[in-house]
């Protein structure tokens, strides 16, 4: 496969392909230190977006994976349906305010392909090679997730690419192969590279 080389003058802007589990401490915050540390990576994230620092993505699926995980916890904490449904409401249409074209859109949807689909067999490969304990497994999201930020670093090899996560075995066995997957940030214990 060829590979797209830059050409002069191509933007270099730093590329985030943002998890779901990055997003969620950002819409539901809680008291705990590691919560509103993953909630200021996002804030930071926006912020140097709106200044064109930076460009970001969400995968399509993430975006029924945000919806879950709001549904899950709207509910959970409020017992009232009517209050836990309007919750539940304002921060999906606030996710739709940061990730909708025709509103704010400072993040952009990121579609799956074909060809994401035939990279996840390296990303699972490039996993099990690490021998992973019982329990730590990446879920066929998180693989996608990598698959997609891999296809996108070959895609715009002149600027750099990272995920943002949530999820610390996914930043693991990124940081584990770096030579082969993009660099994983965990939002609840890493900040934005400059």
């Amino acid at each position: 496969m060829a590979v797209r080389r830059a050409s002069r003058g191509e933007d270099r802007r730093p590329h985030f392909i943002v998890d779901a589990s990055a997003f969620v401490p950002f819409f539901f915050p809680d008291s705990k230190p590691e919560d509103r540390h993953a909630r200021t990576v996002i804030v930071d994230l926006l912020r140097r977006r709106e200044a064109h620092e930076v460009l970001a993505h969400i995968p399509d699926f993430c975006m029924a994976e945000c919806s879950k995980a709001f549904a899950r916890l709207a509910f959970g904490r409020l017992r009232d349906p009517d209050e836990a449904r309007n919750l539940y409401r304002q921060t999906v249409d606030a996710l739709l305010d940061i990730v909708s074209s025709t509103r704010t859109g400072l993040i952009r949807r990121l579609g799956l392909t074909r060809k994401h689909l035939v990279e996840i067999e390296e990303v699972f490969l490039a996993e099990y090679a690490l021998n992973p304990r019982h329990g730590d497994r990446l879920s066929g999201h998180d693989a996608l997730i990598i698959a997609m930020a891999k296809h996108h670093a070959r895609h715009f090899e002149s600027a750099p690419v990272y995920i943002l996560t949530g999820d610390a075995w996914l930043a693991e066995v990124c940081r584990r192969n770096a030579a082969e997957l993009p660099r994983a940030i965990n939002t609840y214990a890493e900040r934005l590279p400059r």
